[in-house]
Parts: structure tokens; C-alpha cells; sequence
């Protein structure tokens, strides 16, 4: 499945001489070093070359113009859009994961911005999951890292369309610009990490889904975290589509990952309780924290009567917002038995903070505060 890109992106002029260079064009530097010519001579041209030519100390104006000098040319050269070529050389230093949305969801060549939103948020947790679960090689964890949310933001974003509508997200790999020595292993960049655990991850869930078992994602080296399989369930959940397909395209600036598969990833809702059980068994060893929770109430819930809370026996539940010094802001759900609700509803009413203790544990994306007991208003 091809996919295309009709805004045009920044491209490096590093990233042009080296895709001319891998495309087997001759580089010749003057002897001050100021400029780099980039000569295609093949039996088509050998009695017109084509001659490039990049100011290796240009004003940044004037180091644009030459660039958009070579794509032009490529364009004419190669006979392929220029978009394309742009998008090319674009991607020589990122990793590109590729994500189609079924027809269904695109009206006009566009989809609705709410699910655009839900996407890229969605995303970023995804990025930042795997990140996170790369750093530390747990099967789960209470809180993202700090390098991982900023790996995330590093990452690009950008949409396909040609004949159909996709996402790009581009994870940075930089250039390769280290002598080859066979006997020495390659410094991998840490985005060229995350995307190979991403693959490995996605391969293990297409595993897990023509087995009908989730012990593939489970396995010790599946790529999987819990983490990263409740955020794949959000990105289903949030965005409302029923169906993503998946695809990764790794950079040739850094060798090849044997064992890393190029297929292409399907993601469906019927798949949501396949990769929430993996979640859970990959838990199995998280236990329940006894703490404290303060925090405003953002809802209140009960299955009965508001004004029988004694008589009704339905469940009653609160949701409280929570700045966690271990875990960050979250919101936690909290079961409470009718008096305790009925403090949570003066807190709510009056706008205090409400404070109660409990055990916490993670219940998917979300949290859970069991046992609640000693509900406080706080002033």
C-alpha cells in the first residue's frame, strides 16, 4: 500500500546530498570544503551529466533555494510527483509509521476533527508508552518518563491521502554519519528503539489474534507492555473507528533489524478484550497501594435514588481528580458506600476538596480506589 503526501515538508540539504549519494551519484567537495557538486554520469547521461551543486556554508534562504534547485530537477528526472520526492528525502532521517482510516470515515478527502484529535492524542500516549516501556523493560509501569514524553514530542505528525486517508507519524532517527566498521556494533538512535519495539509489539498482537490467545503479547520478548496495549484499546475507543491498518517504514540511514516485520497491521474493535486481557495478565504482578487521595470531584454517579442514599441499595460512584506525587494527574474511579457519598456530595456541592483513603490499582487506562473509608471535606 503506497501512501502519499501533498503538503510539502522541510527537507535538509544533508539529506539531499545523502539520498543523491545512496542513489549512487558522485560527490566531489572543492578543496576550501565550501561546495559539495553531485554528478549523475550513468550510460543515459554519459554525454550530459547532471551536475548538482550545495553551498556548504549558505545563508539558510539561499540553502533553500538550492534545495528546491535538486527537487525540481529529481522531480523531472525520476518523472515522479514532486510531493513524493519531497516526502522522500523528508523521511531520510525518521522512521515513518503509517496508519489508514477506512472509507467509511473520510468524506471529501478529510475526517471528522474529533477523531483526528483523539488519533494524534492517542498517538502520542501510544509513543510515549513504547518509549517509556524501552527505557525501563518493564511489563508495566505507574508513570511515563520524562524522556519519553519528550521523545513524543519529537516525533512529527503529518496526513496521506491518495485515494484513501491515513496518518504519518514520523519518528526521528537522524543521519548516519558514522564510519562503517564491521567489527564494531552500530550506536542504534533511540527513536530507530522505539519503533523496533513498536514493531515487534504489533507483530506479537497479529500473532495473538491468529492464535485467539493473548500469549503472544504476554511473552518476555513480545515488545509488549501493559501500558502499550491500553493505549492501542484507546485508540480504538476514543477515536470511534472501528478499524486501523498499520504499517512501519524504517529508514535506510541505519542497518535493518533482522526479525522485524514489514507487514501490514490490522487493529479492530472486535480485538479491544484480546489486548485488555493481555493488559491484565502482563498486571498480574502489580499489587494495590494503600494511600490518600485529595482532589476535586469531577462526577458523581449512583444506579438508585439521589434522595433514598440510605434506603437504595444501588452502587454509588465518584470520580476524583488527583496530582499524584508517584503517578502524575489522574483520575480515579471510587466506589463509596452511601455515607461516604453523601460527604462526596456536600464536597461537590460546595466545591471543597474531598480526601479519602483506600487501596489504588490500575483498571485499564484508568484507576481504581478500593476500600474506600475516611471521606474528609477540605477547605
Amino acid at each position: 500500500m503506497s501512501f502519499t503526501r501533498k503538503e510539502p515538508v522541510p527537507v535538509s540539504k544533508n539529506a539531499v546530498i545523502r539520498y543523491l549519494t545512496d542513489q549512487g551519484w558522485q560527490r566531489e567537495t572543492s578543496r576550501d570544503g565550501r561546495l559539495v557538486k553531485l554528478s549523475l554520469r550513468d550510460a543515459e547521461s554519459a554525454d550530459h551529466p547532471i551536475d548538482l551543486i550545495f553551498s556548504m556554508a549558505a545563508e539558510p534562504q539561499h540553502e533553500r533555494n538550492e534545495v528546491a534547485a535538486a527537487i525540481d530537477t529529481l522531480t523531472q528526472l525520476y518523472d515522479i510527483p514532486r510531493f513524493q520526492v519531497t516526502q522522500i528525502l523528508a523521511s531520510i532521517a525518521y522512521d515513518v509509521m503509517l496508519t489508514r482510516v477506512p472509507d467509511e470515515y473520510v468524506r471529501h478527502e478529510s475526517v471528522e476533527l474529533g477523531t483526528a484529535n483523539a488519533y494524534i492524542s492517542g498517538m502520542k500516549s501510544f509513543l510515549a508508552a513504547s518509549a517509556t516501556t524501552e527505557i525501563s523493560g518493564e511489563q508495566f509501569f505507574s508513570r511515563t518518563l520524562k524522556e519519553a514524553l519528550l521523545y513524543a514530542n519529537q516525533c512529527r505528525f503529518g496526513h496521506t491521502f491518495h485515494g484513501s486517508f491515513g496518518f504519518v507519524i514520523e519518528s526521528p532517527v537522524g543521519m548516519n554519519d558514522a564510519p562503517a566498521m564491521p567489527i564494531v556494533e552500530e550506536s542504534v538512535p533511540f527513536g530507530r528503539k522505539v519503533m523496533r519495539r513498536v514493531s515487534r509489539g504489533l507483530t506479537s498482537f497479529s500473532h495473538a489474534v491468529e492464535q485467539d490467545d493473548p500469549a503472544p503479547l504476554v511473552a518476555p520478548d513480545s515488545g509488549m507492555s501493559a501500558n502499550m496495549c491500553d493505549e492501542v484499546v484507546g485508540l480504538i475507543e476514543d477515536t470511534g473507528i472501528s478499524k486501523l491498518e498499520m504499517s512501519i517504514s524504517f529508514s535506510p540511514e541505519w542497518a535493518p533489524t533482522e526479525g522485524i516485520s514489514h507487514r501490514l497491521y490490522k487493529i479492530e474493535r472486535r480485538y479491544v478484550d484480546l489486548l485488555k486481557d493481555a493488559s491484565a495478565r502482563l498486571r498480574k504482578e502489580e499489587s494495590p497501594k494503600k494511600c490518600t487521595v485529595i482532589g476535586r470531584i469531577v462526577r458523581l454517579e449512583t444506579d438508585g435514588n439521589p434522595a433514598d442514599l440510605f434506603g437504595d441499595p444501588s452502587g454509588r460512584e465518584i470520580t476524583v481528580s488527583w496530582d499524584s506525587a508517584d503517578y502524575g494527574p489522574i483520575r480515579m474511579q471510587i466506589p463509596l458506600d452511601p455515607a461516604s457519598y453523601l460527604e462526596a456530595l456536600e464536597a461537590h456541592r460546595s466545591g471543597q476538596l474531598f480526601s479519602v483513603t483506600g487501596l489504588l490499582k490500575r483498571k485499564g487506562r484508568g484507576w481504581l480506589l478500593e476500600e474506600a473509608h475516611n471521606p474528609r471535606l477540605i477547605s
